[in-house]
């Protein structure tokens, strides 16, 4: 089966990922079934495309794993097999959970995610989305395919709000493991929206341009320069500091840059101020950097993921553990640039999806 992006293959991801070359993928998102002994349906239309008429209902997988003869000779091979990245994992795992669904459950995706890992390039990463029915496996498991040092983050989704759990805390998260191919993988940085909430208790003061915060003008460090020099009486050396002028809001400030790049650090702590950009507090005398509010695209993501709900309205197509566009999206943004090959598998209506402009 060639390799061909922006199509859709039908079948066992791993028949089809065996066929594919090395380093075809720049990003993998996996959706798959969590163990959480549960069927799943999935609504099809005549054409073989999900629709809201004419619906035929099939059983998309059985998310009920039990040891069978499959699962024993699924983990006989992998154990047989002393270059295969999970070999060492799933023998430990074997002698920890003996012969049972669970690690059915976890020698089924250490097939696959060895093929995800040598379809990766150098730079690539895969997000894993699983639920805490067997995360913490699966994350030992895939320790031992891409290695703990390329592990970078777990990620907790808030689903859903508040959740009556009998005998227990409510269950409201989903886990996503990032890892990476090597340590040159891809990263942009992705910024979400500043929430009122966090207007209200970060950007506590306004001028005539409007909200800001104030933040340190200095960097942690003694400095042998300029930098490092007094400055209208402040000496940020007395405090293991330096001045650490912030050039972006220096730049935006003054149409004519020519000249800013020679300036001493206290010449353009002078510009700053006279530009009206630094804040003098009340009390002390230590200054700081006036930031504002429309100044920066919104926060960092974070590795709480709180802002982005579960699909609904029109995104939703009948799959019960359907994930946000919004999610997707974060995601493909943060780890792949225009044009590269996304893989998403399962769940989704286009697995193979060339990331656009």
């Amino acid at each position: 089966m060639n390799f061909c992006p922006d199509s859709l293959y039908c079948g066992d991801c791993l028949d089809v990922m065996r066929a594919w070359p090395d380093g075809c993928v720049d990003l993998c998102y996996l959706d798959p079934p969590f163990n959480s002994k549960a069927d799943y349906n999935i609504l099809f239309g005549r054409n073989g495309h999900q629709s809201g008429s004419k619906l035929a209902q099939f059983v998309a997988f059985e998310d009920t794993w039990t040891w069978d003869d499959a699962a024993q000779d699924r983990v006989d091979a992998i154990e047989r097999a002393l270059a295969h990245p999970a070999h060492r994992t799933i023998k430990g795992l074997r002698v920890l959970l003996g012969d049972c669904g669970m690690l059915a459950y976890v020698s089924y995706m250490a097939e696959r995610l060895a093929e995800v890992r040598r379809l990766l390039k150098p730079t690539g990463s895969l997000y894993l989305h699983c639920d805490p029915t067997a995360s913490h496996y699966i994350k030992v498991m895939m320790d031992g395919i891409f290695g703990h040092e390329n592990f970078r983050n777990e990620i907790i989704w808030r689903r859903t709000g508040a959740h009556g759990g009998a005998r227990r805390w409510g269950p409201i998260h989903d886990t996503l493991l990032f890892y990476s191919k090597g340590n040159r993988y891809r990263w942009n940085r992705t910024y979400q929206p500043y929430s009122p909430g966090y207007l209200d208790t970060n950007y506590t003061h306004a001028d005539d341009r409007g909200r800001y915060q104030p933040v340190s003008l200095t960097g942690s460090g003694v400095r042998a320069g300029d930098s490092g020099l007094p400055w209208r009486g402040i000496d940020p050396t007395e405090a293991g500091r330096h001045w650490a002028i912030p050039l972006a809001a220096l730049r935006a400030a003054f149409t004519d840059r020519s000249g800013l790049d020679v300036l001493t650090s206290q010449e353009k702590l002078d510009l700053l101020d006279a530009a009206g950009l630094i804040h003098w507090p009340e009390r002390g005398t230590v200054p700081r950097q006036k930031r504002y509010a429309d100044e920066s695209p919104g926060i960092p993501v974070q590795d709480i993921v709180t802002d982005i709900n579960p699909a609904g309205g029109g995104e939703r197509m009948g799959y019960p553990t359907q994930k946000p566009l919004a999610l997707l999206r974060r995601i493909i943004e943060a780890s792949t640039n225009p044009g590269d090959v996304v893989l998403r598998s399962p769940g989704a209506e286009r697995p193979w999806w060339r990331r656009g402009t």
